[in-house]
């Protein structure tokens, strides 16, 4: 199992840039926390949150290593970091606020 797992890691790494999508766990974390825990940042938060994702779009089309799996596990593994940022937050005894930056 963990080499099957290592070479999709490899495969969506080797794919695309993942900085880029990266950058958009913060937009996972916040419709996460949404969705989990019923919390809702500032309307300005989401709408800062748009041009975020957009770029990474445009980025990740023009890529030419671009493939649709490699992308998909990348999302994958993006939202996950969301989730566990949420996750974090309810099963915290302090109950500190969402980090909204990527890690």
């Amino acid at each position: 199992m963990k080499y099957d797992v290592s070479r999709l890691y490899a495969a969506a790494h080797s794919t695309l840039p993942l900085q880029a999508i990266g950058a958009t766990t913060p937009a996972f974390t916040a419709i996460l926390a949404v969705v989990i825990v019923r919390r809702w940042e500032q309307p300005l938060t989401y709408a800062t949150l748009i041009p975020v994702i957009l770029g990474v779009m445009i980025a990740s089309r023009g890529e030419p290593g671009f493939h649709l799996a490699g992308f998909l596990l990348c999302v994958a593994s993006t939202v996950c970091r969301g989730l566990k940022a949420v996750l974090q937050q309810v099963c915290s005894p302090l109950r500190r606020p969402l980090p909204i930056r990527p890690p």
